[in-house]
């Protein structure tokens, strides 16, 4: 099956197109069902959530075209306190760095650490992973 990612052209019978795809189209073309040129089935991955997790961010390609993981979490981490801000600030960064695409981004807050404010709580991770680095100097 083909994916969305793919860049080179689509054998459709004796068509040969250069495949644009919306994200609606894995649901709706039939031409593009087959035979199967492209795929419906989501991408799943799943993971454990650490006592250290702060939060989840889940956003688009148009987010992570013109954003790194760093990018990201630095304007999180700079607006723990209020998510709403922090998912805007993330669209609207993309926006200013020219993204051509979609742009949509969720941020979940994990308050496992309810007594603690934001700031404190980078605070008190930045300090656990500290401790771990220097454990695993020592092992070594």
């Amino acid at each position: 099956t083909w994916r969305v990612t793919n860049t080179n052209n689509a054998e459709l019978g004796a068509m040969k197109k250069r495949a644009h795809l919306a994200t609606s189209r894995t649901f709706g073309d039939r031409d593009l069902k087959e035979p199967p040129i492209i795929s419906s089935e989501p991408e799943i991955r799943c993971f454990s959530i650490e006592d250290s997790d702060l939060y989840a961010v889940i956003a688009c390609d148009g987010i992570w075209d013109v954003l790194t993981d760093s990018d990201v979490i630095k304007i999180v981490n700079d607006n723990i306190n209020n998510i709403t801000e922090a998912a805007n600030t993330i669209n609207r960064t993309a926006l200013k760095n020219k993204s051509e695409d979609n742009l949509t981004c969720t941020v979940i807050r994990f308050d496992k650490n309810t007594n603690l404010k934001g700031k404190e709580i980078i605070e008190k991770i930045r300090n656990e992973d500290n401790k771990e680095e220097k454990k695993e100097e020592e092992e070594e």
